[in-house]
């Protein structure tokens, strides 16, 4: 089983945050000494801070987990002071029911509210697996997000909802089941439906009146051959189409 959690791009107003040093590469037993690692740099922030970062997971398993085998892994925000978690971002759970995937999302974490504080991010973790662990630096200029590919978040990891957002759907590829979440920063009649790559209709997930807010539609392509399909939002003045794959 080969499961990677990672965070990267991380700069807080414009300025890079590290991580602590250390030899590498570097294999670990135990995740209390993991943890000891994924601990970045402390940092000062206050009401008008913001700070991007990229946080993502992949997952290729080989021996398949089996019964109620688990991983867990999020990125938290902890007072430097106290070690008070202020924020979890991007929960993410591997167990039998989610393998073989892989999902990354683009964060501006806005701090209004949180006052001046001196804080760090780190991964936190647990299983109920016996594991080795291992971790590296890893440097990748060619995939930094643009501040506007970002989903806006406050400090404790709530929406702040202020631009029209479709996300990639979740697992992709799938089968049979993915979940399409969106975001509306206004009320209106919102449309999703999915097609496949010559046009045609296949099905109608959504068409109603939603107030602003963030929402999810869950797709079964159970009756469907494998192959790339399109889902398509409009809602006011907002359209946007994207692919997903169904691999049976």
């Amino acid at each position: 089983m080969f499961m990677k959690y990672y965070f990267g791009n991380l700069s807080i107003d414009g300025d890079t945050v590290g991580f602590g040093e250390f030899e590498e590469p570097e294999t670990i037993s135990g995740l209390n000494l993991v943890e000891q690692f994924l601990l970045t740099e402390e940092f000062d922030v206050n009401n008008n801070t913001e700070f991007l970062v990229t946080i993502g997971s992949m997952l290729n398993i080989t021996n398949p987990l089996t019964g109620t085998a688990f991983m867990k892994f999020s990125l938290e925000l902890v007072d430097a002071a106290n070690d008070e978690v202020l924020g979890i971002y991007y929960p993410y759970e591997v167990n039998q029911s989610s393998q073989n995937s892989t999902a990354e999302q683009n964060y501006l974490i806005s701090t209004d509210g949180i006052g001046n504080k001196t804080v760090k991010l780190r991964v936190k973790a647990s299983t109920n697996l016996d594991n080795d662990y291992f971790i590296s630096t890893v440097v990748d200029f060619d995939g930094r997000a643009n501040k506007r590919d970002y989903v806006e978040i406050d400090y404790a990891g709530e929406l702040e909802i202020s631009s029209y957002d479709i996300a990639q759907n979740y697992p992709n590829p799938f089968n049979p089941v993915t979940t399409i979440k969106y975001q509306l920063p206004e009320s209106g009649v919102v449309t999703l439906k999915i097609y496949d790559v010559l046009g045609r209709e296949i099905e109608t997930l959504v068409s109603e009146y939603l107030e602003k807010g963030s929402y999810s539609a869950e797709f079964n392509g159970e009756h469907l051959a494998s192959g790339v399909y399109l889902y398509s939002i409009k809602v006011n003045d907002y359209s946007a189409v994207k692919k997903m794959m169904l691999l049976k």
